[in-house]
């Protein structure tokens, strides 16, 4: 649960998206985000469930640890009514582009958290040092 700007209380909102493969089985996947490479669509997934064909049973959900979930792209389209359609990417390059992508986005996100340690690092130090100095000029003045 997470905190507005105003210190109320709200869930995150998931969406959930639902594909069918080539037997009819319902698969279902967390939808975590989209992005754009080379001007294709792309989904970043996370497998939750499915239901067997022909089953009238509700899909059971998968739910396990955010460290444990394996993320999946999938290419993202529209078909003429706008609806969204996932598809596989079977191309082994365009794979590596997008993969490569998502790595390169990791890294500036890793090396942003790095200057913000490093900023609040050289901020505790430069707070230091000015209590240094000024504790030198208190003892300064009492000579």
């Amino acid at each position: 649960m997470s905190q507005n700007g105003n210190g109320n209380s709200f869930e995150e909102e998931v969406q959930l998206v639902q594909t069918t493969d080539e037997e009819g089985n319902i698969h279902l996947f967390e939808k975590l985000d989209e992005l754009e490479v080379e001007g294709k669509d792309y989904a970043l997934l996370i497998y939750r469930g499915q239901q067997e064909a022909g089953s009238n049973l509700p899909v059971s959900l998968e739910v396990s640890s955010d460290e444990d979930d394996e993320v999946i792209v999938m290419r993202l389209s529209h078909d003429e009514d706008g609806a969204e359609i996932y598809e596989n990417i079977d191309d082994e390059k365009e794979f590596d582009k997008v993969a490569a992508y998502i790595e390169s986005l990791q890294e500036e996100e890793d090396d942003d958290e790095d200057d913000e340690d490093g900023e609040a690092f050289d901020a505790v130090k430069l707070g230091e040092l000015l209590q240094q100095l000024d504790d030198g000029d208190e003892e300064t003045k009492k000579n």
